[in-house]
């Protein structure tokens, strides 16, 4: 355990930095009250909204009937750039990366008319964040930059909307021995945990989860968890609740360079939690083997690549990625969580099935709001955008008529497509 610096960032050309809002100060805020105009809710459509981000610059509105997309809208970034992940806040707010630069842009999206507006100039930050993660109350949002191997801070409570860096969190764990892949540390997550008070930061450079406690303000790291074997590399995890919902009792995540899926215990220290490794399993099952080697090449020839990862409501489901097979078709794997009857401490990973992903690079899924469907993208070829059914014993199922071509979603097939879906 170490604490952390935490310093402003003035190196940004900041005359001074705004200080830090407290959770004390926040006393209740919520997203209703800021003075943002939005159009009453009696005209929305019934059908739902997500929204779609692609690697060439826009943001898309989509909506979904059950079984089919349609493209209501697109907004092009300032700049252009690649805005690869984005946060909803109610009741008309979206943030999105550019993971290309610096800059983090503030938006505002109407859902009855479609339309997006930019709140002012993006705000600039670390180079190269790559995922966006709010706190419990809403009024501090957290940005893992992939380039720096660190974690930004924005107050997300001002008045029109935008959010505005406060601080950063430095990540200085040692590096993985991988000297191809992993050049720094790399954070590429951050994951608020149930209670509110932690984040897990999974390191690809480091092969490390780092622990920090954002309880008031604190902003400190109380944890580093190395883990093994060295060089695999975790990207994108989730926690697995307890039967109440209100703790994590499991932390599941995927190693992107070794392609495995990982358990580990989580227990609840007055000041930390304590992560234990409980599994590993390969991504893969005997389905949809991969092409490419699972284990890097010396000589830097492409490998598989574990991107998503995401948890299910029923804390048994449990939905990877798998990326950069060399197969036509990348895959989606469903795992399961078996807990013991007597603990649900006691719990294991069991392969459950495989299924296309019907395009290369699916590098995000997410479920839908009544977790009835799966929604699916690809980065590089084939359908863009699609949506899954789920059974009750959470296999999934593609709608063929919900397929939509990447061509939808990039000016040119040197762009990527489709990085980021999230139903709002």
């Amino acid at each position: 355990m170490h604490s952390l610096a935490f310093s402003l960032m003035l190196s940004l050309g900041f005359a001074s930095a705004k200080p830090l809002i407290t959770i004390d100060e926040y006393n209740g805020y919520h997203a209703t009250n800021l003075q943002i105009s939005a159009t009453e809710n009696s005209t929305i459509s019934s059908s739902s909204r997500l929204l779609v981000t692609s690697g060439s610059g826009k943001i898309f509105s989509v909506a979904f009937d059950g079984t089919t997309f349609q493209i209501m809208n697109n907004f092009s970034l300032p700049g252009g750039g690649n805005p690869s992940w984005a946060v909803f806040k109610e009741p008309n707010l979206l943030y999105a990366v550019d993971e290309n630069s610096n800059l983090t842009h503030s938006l505002t999206y109407a859902r009855d008319t479609d339309q997006f507006a930019a709140i002012g100039a993006p705000n600039e930050g670390s180079l190269g964040v790559v995922h966006l993660e709010f706190n419990k109350y809403k009024t501090r949002m957290f940005g893992a930059s992939f380039t720096t191997g660190s974690v930004d801070i924005y107050d997300s409570i001002a008045a029109d909307g935008r959010v505005i860096l406060s601080g950063n969190i430095p990540l200085n764990d040692a590096l993985g021995p991988n000297n191809l892949s992993q050049t720094s540390p790399q954070a590429h997550q951050t994951v608020l945990d149930p209670t509110g008070r932690y984040l897990v930061v999974p390191e690809r450079g480091a092969d490390t989860l780092s622990i920090i406690d954002i309880q008031n303000d604190s902003f400190t790291v109380v944890n580093s968890v190395r883990v093994q074997p060295g060089g695999c590399g975790p990207r994108h995890g989730s926690f697995v609740k307890s039967s109440d919902g209100t703790f994590a009792t499991h932390f599941v995540f995927v190693c992107e360079i070794l392609n495995l899926i990982q358990l580990y215990l989580v227990e609840y220290l007055p000041d930390s939690l304590k992560l234990t490794h409980v599994q590993s399993l390969s991504t893969f099952g005997d389905e949809i083997p991969p092409t490419n080697p699972v284990v890097p090449d010396p000589d830097g020839a492409q490998s598989a690549a574990a991107g998503e990862c995401i948890v299910a409501s029923n804390q048994r489901d449990i939905y990877i990625t798998n990326r950069l097979t060399g197969n036509p078709e990348d895959s989606i794997v469903r795992f399961e969580l078996l807990r013991d009857s007597s603990s649900e401490f006691r719990a294991s990973l069991k392969f459950g099935d495989s299924i296309s992903s019907f395009g290369v690079s699916p590098r995000m899924i997410s479920l839908s709001t009544d977790e009835k469907f799966i929604f699916g993208t690809n980065q590089a070829n084939g359908t863009g955008l699609l949506a899954y059914s789920r059974d009750s014993a959470g296999r999934l199922a593609a709608i063929e008529t919900s397929k939509v071509d990447i061509a939808e979603f990039r000016d040119s097939p040197e762009q990527f497509g489709c990085e980021f879906v999230q139903q709002i």
